[in-house]
């Protein structure tokens, strides 16, 4: 047999169903979580475009870095070798810029941070002295 229930107690039920439905689906905890997600997302996308203008900006100074350094070995000039000093000041700070931007972005995605890749040209460059050709 079916229970003698009273119109208010289906009415409360009914309430704190659609209560409970409307909080999680409204403007409650599933949509806040998707926000949150979105964010993280945008985050991580900035942060991952701020890296690569970093990498270019590195890439282009080491361009004029090698430059300012082969006039310098050709004229021995003093200007070329405080231009090639004051170039290696900026790919040092955009290094630093880069290892604080690649920890921030691997806390967002948990995981350790990558190295800097090795973007500076050696200062008197010298061809490989051990070769093995097998």
């Amino acid at each position: 047999m079916i229970p003698n229930i009273s119109k208010k107690t289906v009415y409360i039920t009914i309430s704190v169903i659609s209560f409970i439905i409307g909080s999680l689906f409204g403007t409650g905890i599933i949509w806040q979580k998707k926000r949150i997600e979105l964010e993280e997302i945008r985050q991580i996308s900035e942060l991952r475009k701020e890296i690569d203008r970093n990498l270019y900006n590195l890439i282009d100074l080491s361009g004029k870095y090698v430059t300012a350094d082969n006039n310098y070995k050709i004229t021995k000039q003093y200007a070329y070798s405080k231009e090639a000093y004051q170039v290696k000041i900026r790919m040092d700070m955009i290094k630093d810029n880069f290892i604080a931007l690649e920890q921030k972005l691997a806390m967002l995605e948990n995981r350790k941070p990558r190295p800097m890749p090795d973007l500076y040209p050696p200062r008197y460059a010298q061809p490989p002295t051990e070769l093995n050709i097998r």
